[in-house]
């Protein structure tokens, strides 16, 4: 039995506006100044081609699992044709009937090009896979730091997973063939000793390439 639903333009605009405010926040008990800083629960919308998944999404979510509580539903819009049965369960094992989550993400399969589109609070928007990572990664290092490391390892960590996001905005943008050498890992990892969001979307994008092969 499929999960997808089928959104109207109407229904997608108000699904959009009654998103919960995700001003990013920390809040920490009073007096209680070594207790672990509350996580601002996050409601968050994805607009995606079925054309180009955002397949990272997925390794994301099964990497955060174990620190915070998340769920996924998936939608399709009413102008989609032929909508591929492959991605029929995409995002199921991340489906929790559970209101008392700290992720919350709405997919909404919509024909709108290679870059998928994130909607913010007051209609704002995060375009592309990359610039989606950053902020899911942002979100991740407010509760804590060492989970997925970014921007709080210092500038120079920041510079190359920067360095990095780049080149593979740049291979998703190209042919297909050519993304089988977008960063050539030297050790277990990307960058430094620990996995972070570059690893994530290398994973995802070599599943997505053996899929294909098959």
């Amino acid at each position: 039995m499929t999960r997808l639903r089928w959104k109207t333009q109407e229904q997608e605009e108000k699904l959009v506006k009654t998103q919960p405010n995700q001003e990013k926040k920390i809040e920490q008990a009073a007096g209680c100044p070594s207790e672990k800083p509350k996580f601002s629960k996050q409601g968050l919308v994805i607009f995606c081609d079925p054309k180009h998944p955002i397949y990272f999404i997925e390794s994301f979510l099964r990497f955060v699992k174990p620190y915070f509580r998340v769920s996924v539903s998936t939608h399709v819009h009413s102008t989609m044709v032929n909508f591929p049965n492959e991605l029929a369960d995409f995002g199921l094992h991340y489906s929790n009937m559970n209101a008392n989550v700290d992720i919350s993400l709405t997919l909404i399969w919509k024909t709108i090009g290679i870059d998928p589109i994130m909607i913010l609070p007051g209609m704002h928007k995060i375009v592309g896979v990359v610039n989606i990572a950053r902020h899911l990664n942002r979100l991740v290092e407010q509760i804590d730091t060492n989970v997925l490391k970014y921007e709080g390892n210092g500038p120079l960590y920041t510079n190359k997973i920067d360095f990095y996001l780049d080149k593979i905005h740049h291979a998703l943008h190209d042919t297909f063939s050519s993304k089988s050498q977008i960063i050539c890992k030297k050790s277990r990892y990307a960058v430094g000793e620990d996995i972070s969001i570059i690893d994530l979307i290398l994973e995802s994008i070599d599943r997505y390439k053996i899929e294909k092969k098959n």
